[in-house]
Parts: C-alpha cells; structure tokens; sequence
C-alpha cells in the first residue's frame, strides 16, 4: 500500500493533474466570487462604514456601539459624563486634533418607543427613534426630500418621515413643512427618508414605518405630560401621554467614531467610559456561560466582519437563538447582525472549498519532494542561465571599463602631442620672424645703392 501511494505521488496520472488544476481554477474563482460579493454587502451597511467615513490617512477611526435593555438606559447627564471620560482619554494620550475648529471624534444617541402619528383624520403608529448628537453623520439615511433634523435648532419640536409614513399621513413625499401630530404635541415635518424598500429591511424594522424626532423634544414632551398628570381632571389619560413619552426619552443605544491607533484602542476606550469589563481568558474558562447576561452590550462594527471575528463568533453559533438579556436593538443593528451571520455561513463556504486547493498544495509539496533530484533540474538550469549572464555582465563590465582607460590614455597622448607641437611652432616663427628682418636689410642696402648710382 505504502508503494502505491509512493509511485502515485512520484509519477501521478496525467488526466488526474489535469483534472486537480480545472478543479482548483474553478474553486479559485469561486472564492473570489464569495470575497467580492461578500464585501460589496457589508459596505452597503451605511451605518458601519462611518469610521471609514470619517477617518483620515493620518489616523485609523474605530466606531463603537454600546446598547442597552430600558431598565439600564442613560439619561441627558450619564451622555454628559461619558463623553467627558472620552475627552480625557483622547487628550491625555494626544490623540486631539491640533486645530481649533477640528473634531477628532463624533458620537451619538438613540431611544425608541411606539407613537401614532395623526394628520387631520389620517393616523399611522410608528417606530418613533428620538435621536441626539451627530447621529446622522454615523446613519446617513438616503433623503428624498428636505433635510436631517437640525440638533441645534431651538424649536425642538422637528420630526423626519420615512417615505412610507409621508404617504399613508400625505399620499405624497413632498410634505416639508406641514404638521403633524403625536399625542398633543405639533411636530413640523422637516424632511422625508427612503422607508424600508426589501424584505431584510422590513423584517429588522418590525411591523410599523419609522419616523425620527430629536430626543429632546421628547424630553419635553415627556415633562409637560407629568405636570398635566399633576391635574385631577387630566388624570389617567396624561399619565398615560407620560409613560409612553418617558421611554423615548432614555438612551439604549450610544454610538462613537473616534480614532483607533492601535488594535481596539477605541473599543477599550468606549468600554472604560461607560463602565464595561472585559473578562481575562482565566474569568472566561471559569466562568460557567459566556454569553451576556448584563444588561448592557458593546461591539466593535470595524472589526466586526474581520475574518478572525468572524472566526471566533462561530464558537457561539449553536447559542445564537439563546435570549439571554432585555437589550432591543434598533433596526441597523438588526441588519449588521443579519449580515454578520451570512458572513459566519460564507466564511464556512469558503473553509469548506479551501480544503480541495489545500490538499492540492500538500499534494505538489509532495511530489516535489519525491521528485526533488528531478524537480531541481529546472531551477539549476535557470541557476546556471543566471550565472552565465552574470558572468557575461562582468565581462561586459571590464571590457567597457578597459575601453574607457584606453581612451583617457590616448586623449591625453594627443594632449601631450599638441602640447610639443605647440612649443616647436613658437621656436619655428621666431626663426622666420628673423630672415624676414635680414631680408628687409638687404632691400633697402640695394635701394641706397640704386639712388647714389642715379646721383653720379
């Protein structure tokens, strides 16, 4: 058996090498096909790419989510207080912009409660999403008419429509500026948003549209409602106003996009700043789940879809169903779940094609190492090939090099020869310079002959 294995592996069948490589280009392809689609998806995730968004070349940016169950949501001074430990962190460790009207981090939050919204005799129940911060620089929901909520607007009272709930309120999406109404409280409608337009977005958006209000109109609006609650003749229908209000008035989801210099920098900072501990691998061998049973959940969304991430969130696959705290999350959340679990399904696919091109390089290995006195024969002619223009280039070299001393040597003969030259040409015109005077002498010797011969 060991023979035939050896005699396969050194001298394998011609159809069966023709076959493996067919098979391993396909798979190659295949592959690459799962890589490409799979990244186009999460990048159509607007909510996970502002890091990506807001980074620089000069500095890598993380963005961090924190959830939590109503029982732990935060209120107007617990954002004050985090955001004042993240400062601290980024200032202490340089990490602030050096210009003035620069931000080197941006955050966000969010609550959620259910609300019908009313025009005229028209009314539609909502996902009501009171926002705060810079939330839509991290969820730039696609606009369809007007603009996001103006946070720094001092009429609180704005509210932003999905197309869905401009049509069932309007029948039409242009409808800046008109009025709504929740409970007792006029919203101004100050911009429309594409509504959920697949199935995938409906399912994580849940049975009603979905409208957004600043969390401090809310805040208000849950304020005013206590104090009607106050009044005898008010009595069980305004504290009614007031138990729905108060829930869109609490943070359960904070988000933050800040930079990130080194591996889960920002992630660390996030966790510290809003009081999360991070078990030691000793805390999780000992401990009997680790699942989160707490009441508060960070995540990391760069590195969320990272292939190691993925790698190790398949150990909690078989307890992904399990329902182990009260934490709602809000629909962009839902569907960066849902996309984290076709990546843990491609990731799969993709171990599972490898195994085919891996056995095939372990297969090549082989052979070459049973085959190796033959298998070297290319590379020492190659080798050899090398050496012999190697060789050439040398002799090239030194012919070249010798070519260039002769000329110096005979540039400088012919400099030496028209040097002497030089000299015996001066000697020369003297000796010239003297017959032409002697001569003179004896033309003008004959002259004074000539006129005293004339004289007598």
């Amino acid at each position: 058996m060991g023979e035939k294995i050896k005699n396969w592996i050194k001298h394998p069948n011609k159809k069966f090498v023709i076959t493996t490589l067919i098979v391993n280009a396909v798979l190659c392809v295949i592959l690459l096909f799962v890589v490409i689609i799979n990244g186009s998806r999460v990048k159509e995730l607007y909510s996970e790419q502002a890091a990506a968004r807001w980074q620089t070349k000069s500095m890598k940016c993380a963005e961090v989510s924190v959830f939590y169950s109503q029982n732990a949501a935060l209120g107007p001074m617990d954002i004050n207080n985090i955001r004042g430990k993240i400062q601290t962190k980024l200032s202490g460790d340089d990490y602030l912009s050096k210009k003035s009207d620069a931000r080197s981090w941006i955050d966000a939050y969010s609550g959620h409660t259910f609300e019908e919204l009313r025009k005229d005799t028209n009314t539609v129940k909502s996902n009501v999403y009171t926002v705060g911060g810079d939330f839509f620089m991290i969820h730039p929901i696609p606009l369809i008419a007007g603009s996001y909520l103006d946070m720094d607007n001092p009429d609180v009272n704005q509210i932003l429509l999905d197309e869905d709930v401009a049509w069932t309120l309007f029948g039409s999406s242009d409808v800046v500026g008109k009025k709504v109404w929740i409970g007792s409280t006029v919203f101004t409608v100050i911009g429309v948003v594409e509504g959920a337009e697949t199935d995938l977005d409906k399912q994580a958006q849940g049975e009603y549209y979905s409208v957004y209000v600043p969390m401090k109109a809310f805040q208000q609006k849950s304020s005013s409602s206590v104090k009607s609650a106050e009044k005898p003749d008010k009595g069980d229908k305004a504290s009614a106003d007031s138990g729905a209000a108060a829930q869109g008035t609490r943070v359960v989801c904070y988000e933050v996009v800040m930079p990130n210099p080194i591996e889960n920098y920002a992630l660390n900072a996030v966790a510290e700043a809003v009081g999360i501990e991070f078990k030691t691998d000793e805390e999780k061998e000992k401990a009997r789940s680790f699942l989160n049973f707490g009441e508060k959940e960070i995540v990391d969304n760069t590195a969320r879809y990272s292939f190691f991430n993925l790698l190790n969130r398949d150990e909690a696959e078989e307890y992904i169903d399990m329902k182990t705290n009260d934490i709602v999350y809000p629909y962009w959340e839902n569907l960066a779940r849902y996309e984290e679990s076709k990546q843990r399904s491609a990731l799969t696919v993709v171990l599972i094609l490898l195994i085919i091109p891996v056995l095939s390089l372990v297969y090549l290995i082989c052979f070459l190492y049973s085959n190796r006195r033959v298998a070297l024969i290319p590379f020492k002619k190659i080798k050899s090939k090398l050496d012999e223009k190697s060789e050439a280039r040398k002799y090239k070299l030194m012919e070249q090099r010798q070519q260039e001393r002769l000329e110096e040597e005979k540039r400088e003969h012919e400099a030496r020869m028209q040097h002497e030259l030089s000299k015996s040409g001066e000697t020369t015109g003297q000796e010239v310079t003297g017959q032409e005077v002697t001569g003179q002498e004896v033309i003008g010797q004959e002259v004074i002959e000539q006129e005293m011969t004339e004289q007598k």
